[in-house]
Protein backbone atom coordinates (compact mmCIF):
# COMPACT_ATOMS: atom_id res chain seq x y z
CA UNK A 1 0.00 0.00 0.00
CA UNK A 2 3.07 2.45 0.59
CA UNK A 3 3.45 4.94 -2.73
CA UNK A 4 5.25 8.31 -2.64
CA UNK A 5 2.60 10.19 -0.57
CA UNK A 6 1.63 7.28 1.86
CA UNK A 7 3.25 4.81 4.27
CA UNK A 8 1.55 1.62 4.96
CA UNK A 9 2.78 0.68 8.36
CA UNK A 10 2.61 -2.94 10.62
CA UNK A 11 3.57 -2.69 14.13
CA UNK A 12 2.40 -4.33 16.89
CA UNK A 13 -0.54 -6.10 15.24
CA UNK A 14 -1.56 -2.95 14.24
CA UNK A 15 -1.81 -1.53 10.50
CA UNK A 16 -2.10 2.04 9.65
CA UNK A 17 -1.04 4.73 7.05
CA UNK A 18 0.78 7.31 7.79
CA UNK A 19 1.25 10.64 4.73
CA UNK A 20 4.59 11.51 4.06
CA UNK A 21 3.81 15.23 3.39
CA UNK A 22 2.53 14.90 8.03
CA UNK A 23 5.54 12.97 8.23
CA UNK A 24 7.77 16.23 7.63
CA UNK A 25 6.19 17.49 11.05
CA UNK A 26 6.39 15.06 13.16
CA UNK A 27 8.53 16.97 15.46
CA UNK A 28 5.07 18.81 16.47
CA UNK A 29 2.17 16.61 14.64
CA UNK A 30 0.85 12.45 15.21
CA UNK A 31 -1.08 11.26 13.13
CA UNK A 32 -2.22 7.58 11.68
CA UNK A 33 -5.01 6.24 9.49
CA UNK A 34 -5.74 2.88 10.61
CA UNK A 35 -6.99 0.26 8.34
CA UNK A 36 -9.01 -1.40 10.47
CA UNK A 37 -8.29 -4.81 9.71
CA UNK A 38 -10.53 -6.73 12.03
CA UNK A 39 -11.28 -3.83 14.02
CA UNK A 40 -13.90 -2.11 14.98
CA UNK A 41 -13.11 1.40 15.87
CA UNK A 42 -17.02 2.57 16.28
CA UNK A 43 -17.19 3.09 20.29
CA UNK A 44 -20.49 4.70 20.14
CA UNK A 45 -24.28 3.65 18.24
CA UNK A 46 -23.95 5.22 14.82
CA UNK A 47 -27.46 6.10 13.66
CA UNK A 48 -29.89 3.58 12.31
CA UNK A 49 -27.24 1.16 13.97
CA UNK A 50 -28.19 -1.16 17.03
CA UNK A 51 -25.77 -0.38 19.81
CA UNK A 52 -22.95 -1.78 20.35
CA UNK A 53 -22.59 -4.80 23.00
CA UNK A 54 -20.41 -4.07 26.19
CA UNK A 55 -18.28 -6.47 24.63
CA UNK A 56 -17.96 -4.61 21.26
CA UNK A 57 -17.15 -1.34 23.28
CA UNK A 58 -14.72 -2.26 25.31
CA UNK A 59 -12.99 -4.34 22.05
CA UNK A 60 -13.19 -0.91 20.06
CA UNK A 61 -11.60 0.54 23.43
CA UNK A 62 -8.92 -1.84 23.39
CA UNK A 63 -8.43 -1.23 19.24
CA UNK A 64 -8.03 2.15 19.89
CA UNK A 65 -5.24 1.66 22.60
CA UNK A 66 -3.44 -0.65 20.91
CA UNK A 67 -3.56 2.06 17.63
CA UNK A 68 -2.55 4.79 20.42
CA UNK A 69 -0.04 2.75 21.42
CA UNK A 70 1.67 1.80 17.78
CA UNK A 71 2.37 5.57 17.21
CA UNK A 72 3.19 6.11 20.54
CA UNK A 73 0.32 8.50 21.62
CA UNK A 74 -1.29 8.18 25.23
CA UNK A 75 -4.65 6.50 24.72
CA UNK A 76 -6.20 8.47 27.69
CA UNK A 77 -5.68 11.74 25.14
CA UNK A 78 -8.42 10.49 22.07
CA UNK A 79 -11.08 12.59 21.54
CA UNK A 80 -14.00 10.88 19.06
CA UNK A 81 -17.06 12.64 18.32
CA UNK A 82 -20.47 10.86 18.02
CA UNK A 83 -20.95 11.54 14.31
CA UNK A 84 -23.95 11.62 12.57
CA UNK A 85 -23.53 13.11 9.04
CA UNK A 86 -23.73 16.51 9.47
CA UNK A 87 -21.85 19.50 9.11
CA UNK A 88 -20.97 20.45 12.65
CA UNK A 89 -17.33 20.96 13.99
CA UNK A 90 -16.11 21.50 17.60
CA UNK A 91 -13.48 23.21 18.49
CA UNK A 92 -11.65 20.84 21.65
CA UNK A 93 -9.56 23.31 24.03
CA UNK A 94 -9.32 20.38 27.00
CA UNK A 95 -10.48 17.07 27.22
CA UNK A 96 -13.79 16.31 29.59
CA UNK A 97 -12.60 12.88 30.85
CA UNK A 98 -9.00 12.76 32.80
CA UNK A 99 -8.55 9.58 33.17
CA UNK A 100 -9.81 8.24 30.39
CA UNK A 101 -10.72 8.65 26.19
CA UNK A 102 -13.41 11.37 25.54
CA UNK A 103 -15.45 8.80 24.10
CA UNK A 104 -19.33 8.31 23.89
CA UNK A 105 -20.03 11.98 25.39
CA UNK A 106 -22.64 14.41 25.05
CA UNK A 107 -20.47 17.49 24.49
CA UNK A 108 -19.25 15.63 20.91
CA UNK A 109 -23.29 14.76 19.87
CA UNK A 110 -24.48 15.77 16.77
CA UNK A 111 -20.19 16.40 15.63
CA UNK A 112 -18.53 14.98 12.72
CA UNK A 113 -15.26 17.04 12.89
CA UNK A 114 -12.77 18.32 15.47
CA UNK A 115 -10.36 21.05 15.68
CA UNK A 116 -7.69 22.15 18.00
CA UNK A 117 -4.11 23.75 18.96
CA UNK A 118 -3.51 21.58 21.70
CA UNK A 119 -1.02 19.43 22.40
CA UNK A 120 -1.76 15.91 23.90
CA UNK A 121 -5.26 15.85 22.66
CA UNK A 122 -5.90 13.06 19.68
CA UNK A 123 -8.88 13.80 17.72
CA UNK A 124 -10.19 10.73 15.88
CA UNK A 125 -12.91 9.59 13.66
CA UNK A 126 -14.23 6.77 12.07
CA UNK A 127 -15.45 5.65 8.51
CA UNK A 128 -16.86 3.00 7.00
CA UNK A 129 -17.55 4.41 3.28
CA UNK A 130 -17.29 8.10 4.51
CA UNK A 131 -14.27 9.98 4.05
CA UNK A 132 -12.01 11.52 6.42
CA UNK A 133 -10.26 14.16 5.94
CA UNK A 134 -7.34 15.93 8.10
CA UNK A 135 -6.38 19.55 8.04
CA UNK A 136 -3.17 20.87 9.42
CA UNK A 137 -1.76 24.30 9.70
CA UNK A 138 2.03 24.20 10.33
CA UNK A 139 2.37 27.57 11.40
CA UNK A 140 -0.38 28.09 13.87
CA UNK A 141 -0.14 24.50 14.60
CA UNK A 142 -3.76 24.06 14.49
CA UNK A 143 -5.01 20.36 12.97
CA UNK A 144 -8.62 19.08 12.21
CA UNK A 145 -10.19 15.64 11.75
CA UNK A 146 -13.32 15.59 9.74
CA UNK A 147 -15.93 12.59 8.82
CA UNK A 148 -17.38 13.42 5.61
CA UNK A 149 -20.14 11.10 3.96
CA UNK A 150 -22.47 12.33 1.46
CA UNK A 151 -24.56 13.56 3.55
CA UNK A 152 -21.93 16.13 5.32
CA UNK A 153 -20.15 16.52 2.07
CA UNK A 154 -23.10 18.17 0.08
CA UNK A 155 -23.32 20.28 3.46
CA UNK A 156 -19.90 21.55 2.49
CA UNK A 157 -18.39 20.41 6.48
CA UNK A 158 -14.99 21.05 4.30
CA UNK A 159 -15.58 24.43 3.60
CA UNK A 160 -17.36 24.67 7.51
CA UNK A 161 -13.95 23.11 9.19
CA UNK A 162 -11.65 25.55 6.86
CA UNK A 163 -13.87 28.40 8.28
CA UNK A 164 -13.64 27.50 11.45
CA UNK A 165 -9.74 27.00 11.72
CA UNK A 166 -9.65 30.47 10.48
CA UNK A 167 -11.72 32.36 12.15
CA UNK A 168 -10.81 30.61 15.89
CA UNK A 169 -6.90 30.47 15.13
CA UNK A 170 -6.23 32.87 11.85
CA UNK A 171 -5.46 30.06 9.90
Amino acid sequence: LSNENVIHIAKDGVQYLQFRRLLEYSDILVHAYSLGIDKNFRTARAKNVEPLTQEEVKKANKDYSDLCNAIEMNYIDAVKPNQAHTKNIKIVEKKVNGNEPDFNLKEYEQIDGLVTDKKNIALATTNADCILLLFFDPTKRVIANVHSGWRGTLQRISVETINKMKSQYGC
